[in-house]
């Protein structure tokens, strides 16, 4: 992959992009194929943007991670696509359904995420999944990931104001 390109397409340095496909697990694939590129494009900017917000990594990181865990919990990852953690971003429809970071669609409301009270889910994990993933609950890491998502979205609410102002200011520059 062109990092080079990638950050020039983006508007950020090169060491920032470089930092970022490093922290995520996203350097080392072949993502000069055009959707695929655009996919990764798409993520890259929206970390970028979280960075810039000030976001900190560990925190961008931390969520990233939840949201991993639950893609493979549900086998979103076995498709056989090696950029499967960016590949949601090329996906059009089911906005409300998808993960914040990889845009991955988990067929509910991200929204709305409940699991009926009563069931056993121990009991099936043993069954369903596979022993690495033995000890990990999908109740636990969706409660997890709504408090982190949750959290996230009211800093940004909180920074929107600023980061407009900062944008307007901005501007002055490119005259």
């Amino acid at each position: 992959m062109n990092d080079r390109k990638l950050s020039g397409d983006i508007g950020c340095r090169l060491d920032e992009v470089q930092r970022i496909l490093r922290e995520f697990g996203l350097e080392g694939v072949d993502y000069e194929k055009g959707e695929r590129y655009r996919s990764l494009l798409a993520c890259v900017r929206q970390l970028v943007f979280l960075r810039i917000a000030g976001v900190g990594i560990a925190t961008v990181r931390k969520l990233w991670e939840v949201e991993r865990k639950l893609i493979e919990m549900i086998h979103g990852d076995s498709h056989g696509s090696p950029s499967w953690l960016v590949d949601g971003w090329g996906e059009k429809g089911k906005v409300r359904q998808r993960l914040f970071l990889t845009r991955y669609a988990i067929g509910a409301d991200v929204d709305g995420l409940a699991i009926q009270e009563g069931l056993n889910f121990s009991e099936q994990s043993r069954e369903l999944f596979e022993k690495d993933e033995m000890g990990e609950d999908v109740l636990r890491l969706l409660e997890d990931y709504t408090k982190r998502h949750r959290k996230l979205s009211q800093l940004m609410g909180r920074v929107q104001p600023l980061l407009q102002e900062t944008a307007r200011w901005a501007k002055q520059f490119t005259r």
